[in-house]
């Protein structure tokens, strides 16, 4: 366990290392992964797995971390921007035009696949 627990926090490191702000919310990490794993997905899916099942996210707080993973939040009155970490890009959907698509950019399958590594136990901490 205690091998797993550090691969863990290496992974999480490498994370923060590659945020940035050095750091990310567990959130965050957890929709990264997802789509990660996905390949592919769409804004309405990740709404219904993290504002129904998993976090409790508002469907705001959904499309502000999806913001937050792709190209940011503009500024806008009464709020602050936020740069983004350009791990992932969203696009209309061509058959479904009301519909958002998200996928990994170059930036995050390579972070995606380090931190793969990270955890098999190859360390590296050249990505994204």
């Amino acid at each position: 366990m205690q091998r797993e627990l550090f691969a863990l926090v290496r992974g999480l490191n490498l994370l923060s290392e590659c945020a940035l702000r050095g750091w990310v919310p567990a959130h965050t990490v957890q929709m990264f992964c997802l789509i990660a794993m996905r390949g592919e997905t769409t804004h309405s899916e990740l709404k219904k797995q993290f504002v129904n099942k998993q976090l409790g996210l508002s469907e705001a707080a959904v499309s502000r971390t999806i913001a937050r993973l792709g190209d940011g939040i503009p500024m806008v009155p009464g709020r602050r921007a936020v740069k983004g970490l350009k791990w992932v890009e969203s696009y209309e959907d061509p058959l479904r035009r009301t519909e958002k698509r998200v996928k990994l950019t170059r930036k995050g399958k390579e972070l995606a696949h380090a931190l793969i590594e990270v955890v098999r136990g190859k360390v590296s901490h050249k990505a994204a």
